[in-house]
């Protein structure tokens, strides 16, 4: 790991100049454990460590592309129905124009409760991260989220390179395994080690 984490080092010093904000981009799936512990162990706490001038991220749900008999997309969910209900509130969270401090709470909320209720625990953790519940009910209702769904899967699969697993994390859309298996181990590290002048919330070599 730490071999990993002194190549990234290396790519990511070329990669930015002191100032410059990182995107993270983080394809999930809602009943994805290891996701869910991402979620809450390593972007939660890191954003909260060094805030949004230094990261924007970008969540995208990680559903299936198939087509129906009509050949339209018809975005299918590894874990089933539930999951692509859970997946479309969550993609009308995603779109709207919160803060991401709010989103990032709203996931690390959604990622900490029980799936077996999926509208009164995404209610819940709406209401938690302050956003407007019937705003996000609506969009759900109404078929957006849906849509937007669809609209995700379509990013996921624009890659020069698959993205084969999940939690999947990339710097400033660039998918590098090598980076990728780095930041899940290591999420604070990794993304401290794109930054010339580092916070003092970043670990130290020491």
């Amino acid at each position: 790991m730490k071999f990993i984490l002194a190549s990234v080092a290396a790519f990511a010093i070329a990669s930015l100049v002191a100032g410059e904000s990182i995107n993270v981009t983080i394809h999930y799936r809602s009943y994805c454990i290891h996701c869910q512990a991402f979620s809450r162990e390593q972007l939660y706490p890191t954003f909260n460590l060094l805030g949004d001038e230094i990261l924007n991220v970008e969540l995208i749900p990680n559903s299936i592309a198939t087509y129906d008999d009509a050949g339209n997309l018809a975005p299918t969910c590894y874990s089933g129905e539930n999951e692509c209900v859970a997946e479309q509130y969550q993609s009308c969270v995603w779109v709207r124009n919160y803060t991401q401090a709010q989103k990032i709470l709203f996931w690390a909320c959604v990622a900490a409760t029980d799936d077996s209720s999926i509208a009164e625990n995404i209610q819940s953790c709406i209401e938690t991260a302050e956003m407007e519940w019937d705003e996000i009910s609506e969009c759900y209702q109404n078929g957006d989220g849906y849509k937007h769904l669809i609209e995700f899967n379509e990013i996921q699969h624009s890659y020069d390179k698959e993205i084969d697993h999940v939690p999947f994390i990339m710097y400033n859309g660039v998918v590098d395994y090598d980076i990728e298996t780095a930041a899940r181990a290591a999420f604070l590290e990794t993304t401290c080690s794109y930054l010339n002048e580092k916070p003092s919330s970043c670990p130290t070599d020491d």
